[in-house]
């Protein structure tokens, strides 16, 4: 099942930007994110306090979403991004992350009730029934295929139907989602970050060549930001205000660094392994070119701190171009014997 944290969007590990030496160690990035939990139940008391101030709230609003204990502290890091954004329309880190949330919330819950649609599927063909009734009031299934009010359990008669019955109800928040991503490439044209949110999107609605496009014009964008120094203002701000221990902020600071939006490297090289495997060179030295300019566009990433205020060398950029590089003198050698024969 998936995750909200993760999305359907490749989030950079922790560590690849840094060196061992830099990076804080495993016991004292557990304690610092265990006494950033115990804080957080706290944090609605300084709402208030930030009510008007829209870095206050973005600072608060990361900071329940990562951390909040709760599913409701969770669900409030959407509210004060939106309240963010409403009081300074022009907040680009803002945006990004409200625009991440909410395609956040509608990937997830909609990968994960298909998922659980999926089981039920192969519950019924494991025990050859024709028909699935355990979807009782409770079930999360439940509320999304009952057909009408007073039923007290759903029966899955044809899972091809109910799974279009399903989608077609989950999918009626996909406007919303897409003029969000849409309004975010308005607002910040030269920064590839929607373009990737946007491409994970399509991948999950199966719709693999929308998403190639979009990775595409997204790695010819100047830039990749995730906002980091914006981010890490709005959550030291809050933090400082909530008396939280200097040292604990500076190893949650250093670890946090390095996440962030990216491209879907596995569902990227999925597909140029597909074009191979039909033959189709020339989409697939495509990907891979298109692969070894995201790869670039990672290294040039604003990064606080770091040499030249960029990420610089990391592995994820050298394993995307060996894995590229390597398939793309295949293609070149397969090409020039075609030729000669």
């Amino acid at each position: 099942m998936r995750s909200i944290v993760i999305a359907c969007i490749l989030l950079i590990p922790s560590g690849v930007a840094s060196s061992a030496s830099e990076s804080p160690s495993a016991k004292a990035l557990f304690e610092a994110e265990n006494s950033l939990r115990e804080l957080t139940p706290r944090l609605p008391e300084m709402e208030q306090e930030f009510s008007n101030d829209p870095e206050g709230l973005l600072g608060l609003a990361s900071l329940y979403e990562r951390y909040a204990v709760s599913p409701a502290l969770g669900e409030r890091s959407e509210q004060l991004y939106r309240k963010a954004v409403t009081l300074e329309p022009q907040n680009k880190a803002a945006f990004a992350r409200l625009a991440l949330r909410v395609l956040v919330v509608f990937t997830s819950r909609r990968g994960r009730l298909l998922e659980q649609l999926e089981m039920q599927r192969q519950y019924a063909l494991r025990n050859n029934l024709k028909e699935v009734e355990s979807l009782a009031q409770g079930h999360e299934l439940f509320e999304w295929l009952r057909e009408k009010e007073g039923q007290s359990y759903v029966v899955i008669k044809d899972f091809n139907e109910a799974r279009s019955r399903l989608i077609q109800k989950l999918d009626r928040d996909l406007p919303t989602v897409l003029s969000i991503l849409n309004k975010g490439k308005g607002l910040d044209p030269d920064n590839a970050v929607y373009d990737y949110m946007h491409a994970s999107l399509n991948f999950d609605l199966g719709k693999n060549e929308d998403a190639l496009l979009e990775v595409e014009r997204g790695a010819e964008k100047p830039r990749l930001e995730n906002y980091r120094t914006q981010m890490m203002s709005a959550r030291r701000k809050v933090l400082l205000a909530a008396g939280f221990p200097n040292k604990y902020r500076e190893i949650m600071e250093k670890n946090e660094l390095n996440v962030g939006v990216f491209v879907r490297t596995d569902k990227m090289f999925e597909m140029a392994e597909q074009y191979e495997a039909k033959h189709d060179l020339a989409n697939a030295k495509r990907v891979y070119e298109i692969m070894l300019k995201a790869a670039d566009q990672l290294r040039q990433e604003s990064i606080p701190g770091q040499p030249g205020g960029k990420r610089g060398d990391n592995e994820i950029s050298r394993r995307m171009e060996a894995k590229a590089k390597e398939r793309l003198t295949k293609i070149r050698n397969e090409v020039k014997e075609d030729k000669t024969q």
